[in-house]
């Protein structure tokens, strides 16, 4: 898939050469060629964009070669990915379904340069380049004041970096938030741990918040129920989960039959897997002392978000 909207051949030749950037997640690949715009409102101008899958291609030498084709390499490439990206240009993450190393790729691929990013790092960088199209208000005020934001998401793990203003510019401190203990704090969330720690001896925040996450917490709802895991998806666990919660009545049986919470039922299990989901986020946002592998300064401003008090459940 292309950009679907190229720069013009004006701004195009006034502007540094392009260069590839690499958001590689667990799961997906997404590879563009961008460009500074020399447009302070949009400074970065998406010339060509595709989304790869991780499991069909054997690393991401290949996934960048299929991207270029048998056009110019570009000199430069910008990859952020999950784990954490050391100084010889290696990964360390749980997370990838191939190594992934720097020199490497720029042996494979033919390019001069290559550099690796914690990928939350760099969306923290990102963030105040991201406009109201692209973000959802879930709560707190309208507008905050500028201070200490948190940058996290979950996907095939749990991401997450916190953007620091400075004196002398912001700072980002990339972290691996998904890998601490899971803490719990009701019988429900200590069960639930008990059930996971039966085939690992650390069970991480990410086993329970992310996507895999969501279907081990559902999985261990249904053990501790009693009843057969039936759903078979991230989509379709949190589907039945918030669907009869949204409705504000109890999870139905397949013929339309109220049921109490603690039957057999998918839907049962699947909203107890939301509730327990939602106490483990509020834990996340209980004050806590990040892990920081490194720091890196960077002079751009980011907009203030959620900056004095902790969002709730999403």
């Amino acid at each position: 898939m292309t950009a679907s909207h190229p720069a013009p051949a004006h701004v195009l030749s006034r502007v540094a050469p392009s260069f590839l950037a690499a958001d590689v997640g667990g799961t997906h690949v997404r590879v563009a060629r961008v460009q500074a715009s020399g447009d302070a409102a949009h400074p970065v101008q998406v010339l060509e964009y595709r989304k790869y899958r991780n499991a069909d291609h054997a690393g991401l030498s290949a996934i960048l070669s299929d991207f270029l084709g048998e056009g110019p390499r570009p000199t430069h490439c910008v990859v952020a990915s999950a784990g954490y990206a050391r100084e010889d240009g290696t990964v360390i993450t749980a997370n990838l379904p191939w190594p992934l190393s720097a020199r490497q790729v720029e042996a494979d691929v033919g390019l001069q340069r290559v550099y690796i990013v914690n990928d939350f790092e760099a969306v923290a960088y990102a963030a105040a380049q991201v406009d109201a199209s692209g973000v959802l208000h879930l709560c707190g005020p309208d507008t905050g004041t500028r201070g200490p934001t948190l940058v996290v998401g979950p996907g095939t793990g749990l991401g997450a970096a916190l953007w620091i203003p400075t004196a002398h510019g912001p700072v980002v401190l990339p972290t691996e938030a998904g890998q601490p203990t899971l803490a719990a704090s009701t019988e429900l969330e200590m069960a639930i741990v008990r059930h996971m720690q039966r085939d690992r001896a650390h069970v991480s925040i990410e086993h329970a918040i992310s996507g895999p996450g969501l279907m081990n917490l559902y999985r261990a709802v249904c053990a501790l129920q009693g009843q057969a895991p039936t759903l078979a998806s991230p989509a379709t666990t949190a589907a039945s989960s918030i669907s009869p919660l949204a409705r504000g009545s109890r999870p139905t049986t397949a013929t339309g039959r109220s049921v109490p919470s603690r039957s057999a039922s998918t839907p049962a299990a699947a909203c107890a897997t939301e509730r327990a989901s939602s106490g483990v986020r509020s834990a996340l946002a209980r004050p806590r002392t990040p892990s920081v592998p490194k720091r890196r300064p960077n002079g751009a401003p980011v907009s203030a978000c959620c900056t004095e008090a902790p969002c709730g459940p999403s």
